[in-house]
This record gives structure tokens, C-alpha cells and sequence, in this order.
């Protein structure tokens, strides 16, 4: 498989994640009297755990598993599920919805050579074939792994 060239984080790109990492919310304690200011992406990734919490799914908590396709939603800057099982030596096509995205995202793995893209607001999906094993996946954008753009593929 053939990898695209790595796109070159722009002025506009930073703009975009300097300012998600700089929005902050106001807590209101029960009378309604603001109490602290708390960072963004704190109070979205707890809001992301309380959901996770909430739904459906297997009580193993080990990921979504799949017998056929798999649908990974990328955001910033985060892959759900990051856990991801399917049968090994079959077909998988994986789609990578970036649709709610406002930066490019991608999914790599790299000891099978997947790079799959997707531009923001876009989604795009590719075939995987893999021989059983656990293989870590990331986005490849710079700076998108660092901030925890990664998770795990087990093929069994």
C-alpha cells in the first residue's frame, strides 16, 4: 500500500487545536455561583468517560469487537472505540469517520502498512487483512499521537 505524503501541520491547523486546548468552561456550584474554570478537553474527556460508562456493549470492557465491518470515529484528539477486535486472515473494511472533525485525521498501522486518511468533515475506509496478533493504531498527523490519538487492534 502506497502512503500519502504527511501533511504539513498549518498555521490554521495550530490556530484550530490552540484553540479547542483554550476554551474553558464555567462550573456553577447548586445555587448557581460560578465556583472554577475548568479546561475543555478535561471536561470533554470526562463527559466522553460518563458515556462510555453509560452505554451498551459487552461487560468485558474489552472494546468493540467485530465479525465484519468496523467503524472508528476519529476526534480531537481521540479514536472511539480505541479498542478494536476482528477475526484474523478475513477482509475488514475500516472507516474512519472524521465527519465532526475540524483537522485531518488518519489510521495507522505500521507493521501492516495501513495509513487510511480522512479529510475534516469527510470519512474514508480501507481493507485490512491481518494475521492474528495485537497491533497498536494511531493518527500519523503531527502532534496527534502525542496528544492521544492511539489505540489498540487485536486480531484473533
Amino acid at each position: 500500500m502506497t502512503r500519502p505524503a504527511v501533511r504539513q501541520l498549518t498555521p490554521g491547523i495550530i490556530s484550530d487545536i490552540l484553540n479547542v486546548t483554550r476554551q474553558s468552561v464555567r462550573v456553577f456550584d447548586d445555587e448557581g455561583r460560578g465556583m472554577k474554570r475548568t479546561n475543555l478537553i478535561a471536561a470533554a474527556a470526562g463527559a466522553a468517560l460518563l458515556l462510555t460508562g453509560c452505554g451498551g456493549g459487552d461487560a468485558g470492557g474489552e472494546g468493540a469487537a467485530s465479525d465484519g465491518d468496523v467503524a472508528i470515529v476519529a476526534t480531537e484528539f481521540a479514536f472511539e472505540p480505541a479498542a478494536v477486535s476482528i477475526a484474523a486472515d478475513t477482509d475488514v473494511v475500516v472507516t474512519i469517520d472524521n465527519t465532526g472533525g475540524a483537522v485531518e485525521h488518519d489510521f495507522t498501522i505500521d507493521e501492516l502498512d495501513v495509513l487510511i486518511h480522512a479529510e475534516p468533515t469527510e470519512a474514508a475506509s480501507g481493507t485490512i487483512n491481518a494475521p492474528a496478533g495485537t497491533y497498536t493504531f494511531y493518527c500519523s498527523i503531527p502532534g496527534h499521537r502525542a496528544a492521544g490519538m492511539e489505540g489498540e487492534l487485536s486480531v484473533g
